[in-house]
């Protein structure tokens, strides 16, 4: 999961993401495909984990898993450099940049 992070941060953010955002597969997860979690205050802004939905680890989701990080690093992007945590202009700028579709997570297919 590292690795597609750091080829991700690369290829679509020009590697100004954060190289040590914990990455957490979650099993808790029922209702979204992944979260970012905004930590800090609006002048220190800090990433506290990506935390991504266990069904996007199972077979033939691997698409689904690229999009929902790269979504989730549309919201690293959006809320270390514009203060925007949501789904706001400031993050479908970034998603589009990154080339990801600038639509809730919830709207990409898994297979369960």
């Amino acid at each position: 999961m590292r690795a597609l992070y750091r080829r991700l941060n690369r290829t679509r953010f020009e590697d100004r993401l954060p190289t040590d955002i914990p990455i957490r597969i979650s099993r808790r997860m029922k209702t979204r495909l992944g979260h970012m979690a905004p930590e800090g205050t609006s002048r220190n802004p800090t990433v506290g984990e990506i935390a991504l939905n266990r069904m996007l680890f199972r077979g033939g989701n691997e698409a689904a898993l690229e999009e929902t990080l790269l979504h989730e690093m549309a919201h690293v992007a959006a809320y270390l450099f514009d203060g925007d945590s949501g789904h706001g202009p400031a993050w479908k700028t970034w998603a589009l940049r990154a080339g990801c579709g600038p639509t809730p997570c919830i709207a990409i297919p898994v297979r369960a």
